[in-house]
């Protein structure tokens, strides 16, 4: 089968190209990391047309790799190493449980054990895993199982290679995000992205559970569009520039249509985030989950922060993706942090640069 986080590529460098290809949009970042704190020396965004991504799968490499060239171009970006994410969508990840076994034997273990728990058919996946721990008591490891269909991974690393690039690794959208975040070993991630977000637990550093949330950006634009009788690219501005579309919860005066759609999408989205934490904890009641960390670009609403808060009764962080970059001279810094958590996952895979 062959592992997919760790020896499907494995060549390191440190000037690598981060490449998230999502639903509506690829971005490219290019980090020197060098010299210390990584270095943003480009960063590209180009618009995907539709019917060339669903669910996280390539459906048209070919056009796939005309939008990656354009984004490298957009963006002045050069160089041909790149680090590619599997999207949520298409990745299965799955905390399971060992007798204490030697590396030799849980690689067996795993290699027999996986199409027990991965629902993809056998021999069309790859696979990785990593020991996150013991159980608890000293009779169980701890596993975290990762899984992407063989096309899905293979559609993208041909379109980057048609687009002139050379991927130098592959990796989880969880695991990218989470490269970029601070202190946050035993947390949960809500990624709320255009068309697809998900919740991600994290134990020890490592994703125990992801799972999808049925709200989107895009959910907030047609609000917006069927309000006020406007284009989708009319409401996506409107949503990006207008402050208060999403009043604080307790405040006074009496909301909008608009602002009382708002609050009840994101009152869903926190539930959502909240069966997550609870569905995690049925399985493992010793679990410590003590931050909660909100990017994406639906992230940047005004006071979303606070109805997360209020529903899952731990702290709340809007997350800054560049927090730990520098931005080379040439560019705007407050333009490219602006961007926030949009980039999140590509400012995560040039962080991984080709390590193995």
């Amino acid at each position: 089968m062959g592992n997919i986080l760790r020896t499907l590529f494995a060549r390191k460098t440190d000037n690598v190209i981060g490449v998230d290809i999502g639903t509506c949009a690829v971005k490219a970042v290019q980090l020197d990391r060098r010299q210390g704190r990584p270095l943003v020396k480009a960063v590209g965004v180009v618009d995907l047309p539709p019917g060339l991504m669903e669910n996280g799968a390539c459906l048209d490499p070919k056009g796939l790799a005309a939008v990656i060239r354009q984004a490298l171009a957009t963006g002045g970006v050069r160089g041909g190493d790149a680090a590619l994410a599997i999207g949520v969508p298409a990745l299965f990840i799955r905390e399971i449980s060992f007798p204490p076994l030697s590396a030799d034997e849980l690689k067996e273990a795993v290699k027999w054990d996986s199409e027990k728990y991965v629902p993809f058919a056998p021999e069309s996946y790859y696979y990785d895993y990593a020991v996150t721990g013991r159980g608890a008591s000293d009779l169980e490891l701890k596993v975290m199982l990762a899984a992407a269909p063989r096309e899905t991974v293979d559609a993208l690393v041909d379109a980057a290679k048609s687009a002139g690039l050379q991927p130098v690794a592959i990796d989880a959208e969880p695991l990218a995000i989470y490269r970029t975040l601070p202190a946050a070993a035993n947390a949960l991630v809500v990624d709320i992205g255009a068309e697809i977000s998900h919740a991600t637990i994290f134990q020890d550093g490592a994703p125990v559970v992801a799972r999808p949330v049925p709200i989107s950006g895009q959910r907030f634009t047609e609000v917006l569009m069927e309000a006020f009788e406007l284009d989708r690219g009319e409401a996506e501005r409107l949503k990006q520039r207008q402050r208060g579309l999403l009043l604080r919860p307790g405040d006074q005066g009496e909301p909008s249509a608009v602002h009382r759609r708002f609050e009840l999408l994101v009152s869903e989205a926190a539930r959502e985030a909240q069966r997550t934490i609870e569905y995690y904890r049925i399985q493992n009641k010793e679990a410590i989950i003590d931050k909660a960390f909100l990017t994406g670009g639906g992230a940047s609403l005004d006071n979303i922060v606070h109805y997360f808060t209020t529903q899952l009764d731990i702290p709340v962080v809007i997350h800054d993706p560049l927090a730990g970059v520098d931005i080379a001279g040439g560019f705007d810094p407050q333009f490219v942090r602006s961007l926030g958590g949009r980039f999140a996952v590509a400012v995560g895979l040039a962080m991984r640069g080709g390590e193995p």
